[in-house]
């Protein structure tokens, strides 16, 4: 059996985390304008961990371009009105089941890559487009419904930019007839406006109005932070909004030293030295030469053996 020597090993950098870190989201209708989706991708030049969540992305071939290299996620065979593209590595699992030609949803699985499993906490993570030529009684793609269902009976946490196409008091408008139908729809999800500002994110024709939303639910223990709309040029009708999502970082993990796997000579190698002793020996001068002696085992220790780091109880 493998043999394991507990001491206090500073743990890798990547784990040196503060207890919260942010991911950075944008939301952006692109109209399916090529220059525009060109500048929302050097947006996230530089930023580590990101969403972009996407309406009306612009298409090649039917398929969502200028993010070839980011793995784009979107229902493949329906010229996609909308896309979430995530940083690599970000653990993110499509769900059809909760997709279709105007809403793409994945599912953010808080713990290392590739896991997907009952024990990982997850956050679902939306991009939807509501058809402004939709009648009154289909409003809401169906993959919405389901989706906002499911988390609301599984207490699940939900993100979502939404291109809503509606007025509405809550995000700054006079409610028109849709946004009875969305203001209505919000309420019986439980769902959470996050638009905290009420500037127009749409200008067209010498009219300003707010008709993209963020929308939440069950987001406890994470947090949205810092919403606003961008003032730079999108080369839309439509602007950017972002925000940062803050979550609590991976407990830090306990580092341990693999004794059966130590090199011996190099141990040897490390403790050789003799301890001056004293004229008389005190039970003061003992306690501190047990002490060094502790210290100068587990620093040679940590030198010859390799280490083997286990997540945190």
């Amino acid at each position: 059996m493998e043999g394991f020597f507990q001491t206090k090993v500073s743990p890798p950098d990547h784990l040196k985390k503060d207890e919260y870190r942010s991911i950075c989201f944008s939301s952006l209708n692109s109209q399916h304008c090529q220059a525009a989706t060109c500048n929302a991708r050097s947006e996230l030049a530089g930023k580590k961990d990101y969403f972009l969540l996407l309406q009306e992305p612009f298409l090649r071939g039917g398929k969502v371009a200028e993010f070839e290299d980011l793995n784009p996620v979107f229902t493949p065979g329906t010229r996609p009105r909308a896309a979430t593209v995530n940083a690599p590595k970000i653990n993110v699992w499509f769900c059809p089941e909760f997709s279709g030609r105007d809403i793409c949803t994945v599912q953010w699985l808080l713990g290392n890559k590739g896991d997907a499993n009952n024990n990982t906490q997850r956050v679902f993570i939306a991009s939807v487009y509501l058809d402004i030529t939709a009648p009154t009684d289909e409003v809401f793609p169906e993959a919405w419904v389901k989706l906002t269902k499911f988390c609301y009976s599984c207490r699940l946490p939900l993100i979502a930019g939404v291109d809503t196409n509606t007025h509405s008091v809550l995000w700054g408008n006079e409610t028109n007839t849709r946004g009875e139908i969305m203001e209505e729809f919000i309420a019986m999800s439980d769902l959470v406006v996050e638009n905290v500002v009420r500037t127009p994110t749409f200008s067209a024709r010498g009219t300003s109005t707010c008709i993209d939303v963020t929308l939440s639910m069950n987001l406890i223990p994470l947090c949205i932070t810092g919403w606003k709309v961008c003032p730079d040029d999108t080369l839309l009708d439509h602007k950017r909004i972002t925000f940062e999502v803050k979550l609590k970082a991976p407990a830090p993990r306990e580092c341990r030293l693999a004794i059966s796997k130590a090199n011996w000579n190099l141990l040897r190698w490390q403790l050789n030295w003799r301890y001056d002793e004293p004229t008389f020996i005190t039970q003061r001068w003992l306690d501190r030469a047990v002490k060094k002696l502790e210290r100068d085992i587990n620093w040679a220790l940590t030198k010859a053996c390799p280490t083997k780091t286990s997540a945190a109880p």
